[in-house]
């Protein structure tokens, strides 16, 4: 847009008021990267984001562009122009609006940065999430997705179920629920040495 002349510069100049939004990859700060051309994937890594979709010892798995695009940058420019509105309301003026999907994406993890600090995100020595020990990355039997048996009104689909039984009120009812409320030897739910056994349970 700056190459056909209808920048925030001019654009701004003709009418004050104006709100300006855009969206780029890297932003606007003389990085080495900000012509560079990049992606959803992209904009993760170098946030350190990307390393949040992983599950034990797996590579990272990039999410549908949903999360730099969208929420880095998407979602972070709606609240950028819709903070600049209510600003006009009182100054008169417009702003320039310059969401970075990269920025975008590292504030919209900023809790679970925060989690890190405190010791309930795990961290290894090399700085990379421990996900083999992380409940939101899959490393419990209760926190899960188990593939369902195949159903024979739908063959050939494979179906799967979520399962989210964090709190121990929930993981009582799943336990119910599999049968396995009674069962002998059951260990307790954070028994991290039988996370992994106690999937293979689950899932049989």
């Amino acid at each position: 847009v700056e190459k056909l002349g209808l920048g925030p510069e001019e654009l701004c100049r003709s009418n004050p008021r104006l709100v300006y939004g855009r969206i780029t990859g890297w932003g606007q700060g003389g990085t080495r990267f900000e012509k560079m051309a990049g992606h959803d994937a992209n904009y993760l890594a170098l946030s350190g984001a990307l390393d949040l979709f992983r599950r034990g010892e797996e590579r990272p798995f990039p999410p549908s562009n949903f999360a730099g695009d969208y929420a880095g940058g998407g979602m972070m420019l709606v609240m950028g122009i819709l903070m600049s509105l209510v600003e006009r309301s009182r100054s008169g003026l417009g702003q320039v609006i310059d969401a970075a999907m990269v920025d975008g994406a590292n504030y919209v993890a900023l809790p679970l940065y925060k989690w890190a600090q405190t010791g309930f995100l795990p961290v290894q020595d090399d700085g990379h999430i421990n996900a083999s020990r992380f409940i939101l990355n899959q490393a419990p039997h209760w926190v899960e997705t188990y593939l369902c048996k195949p159903d024979p009104a739908k063959p050939g689909t494979r179906q799967y179920m979520s399962v989210q039984a964090i709190e121990p009120q929930f993981y009582a009812v799943l336990l119910k629920g599999l049968g396995l409320a009674d069962a002998p030897g059951l260990p307790s739910q954070f028994d991290r040495s039988s996370w992994g056994w106690m999937k293979a349970r689950f899932g049989s």
